[in-house]
């Protein structure tokens, strides 16, 4: 996965080897993507991360979190 760094989750995905950050322009989107795919190892490391968090990410864990934070 490669996002920029806007979304919260972009933090979520470097801590966990997930994906890339990157600057919010085409050029630099475009490098974040083309430096994953010249990289077999890389590209192997990310998207087994990506596949264990997207695992973990139903709408049950979601809407449980949000609740355990909300204050009722």
């Amino acid at each position: 996965m490669v996002t920029t760094h806007v979304p919260p989750l972009g933090k979520e995905l470097v801590k966990e080897d997930a994906g890339l950050v990157a600057k919010d322009n085409p050029l630099n989107f475009s490098q974040a993507i083309v430096s994953i795919f010249k990289n077999k190892n890389l590209y192997l490391k990310l998207r087994q991360n990506a596949i264990r968090k997207a695992k973990g990410n139903t709408w049950e864990k979601s809407y449980g979190n949000a609740m355990k934070h909300m204050s009722l």
